[in-house]
């Protein structure tokens, strides 16, 4: 189970650029989730933010250091592939099949039959959740490579099935800027903390950015819009 959970973290892991971050849906809204800041793993920030719900639809996007901010669209909607639902569900039977299920089976000594039957029904979710992604592909007219290698990844390891909404979403190809999309989802209270982590980031390249180069006045002017607003008189 160690090494099943361990592929779970590791195929659950997002790395992201620093520009980048991720929308996680949350009930009816969004949240928006950070990497870490001050631990990167190969120059990048780690990030799980599924780790916990993995049939939550995750939305990886980026935003620019510097730059004019982009215009807010009234009434702006995240694009989602049809037929999430259905694998969201395979999704959460796959992963109490796998940690829950099996391991009670072994350690109560529920006999071989019991395992067997455990085991067969993890790889009947995954196959389902495999005939639905298939499905997915074929309406967002994804190259069948893609399918196949990840249709080969999870028969190979089940832990991988767990992830295969945040990998749908993935194929939808969302290309929103972060920030535009922050300001039309989020609400303010929100928004003021997506502005903290962007000012942290856009301090990082400030503070590696020869003084005389055109890059840091873009930077410094940038710093501006996410610093936080006073009161109005």
């Amino acid at each position: 189970m160690l090494l099943a959970s361990a592929l779970y973290v590791y195929d659950a892991l997002i790395l992201l650029a620093s520009n980048e971050a991720v929308l996680v849906r949350q009930g009816r809204g969004w949240r928006a989730v950070f990497g870490s800041f001050r631990w990167r793993l190969a120059g990048k920030e780690p990030c799980a933010p599924g780790l916990l719900a993995p049939h939550r639809p995750i939305i990886r996007l980026a935003w620019q250091f510097a730059g004019q901010p982009a215009a807010v669209v009234p009434g702006q909607r995240v694009p989602l592939p049809v037929g999430l639902g259905g694998l969201a569900l395979c999704a959460w039977l796959s992963g109490l099949t796998l940690f829950v299920l099996l391991p009670t089976s072994l350690f109560l000594g529920l006999g071989s039959w019991v395992t067997l039957g455990v085991i067969s029904l993890l790889y009947a979710v995954n196959l389902t959740a495999l005939v639905l992604l298939y499905r997915i592909h074929r309406r967002l007219q994804v190259p069948a490579g893609k399918y196949w290698s990840v249709a080969f990844e999870c028969l190979v390891c089940p832990p991988f099935c767990i992830n295969l909404v945040r990998r749908a979403c993935e194929w939808q190809g969302v290309r929103d800027d972060f920030l535009q999309a922050c300001q039309a989802l989020l609400p303010p209270e929100a928004l003021a903390e997506v502005h903290a982590q962007c000012l942290l980031r856009i301090d990082e390249q400030i503070a590696f950015e020869d003084e005389q180069s055109s890059r840091m006045a873009a930077l410094q002017r940038a710093r501006e819009r996410f610093l936080p607003q006073g009161p109005q008189p």
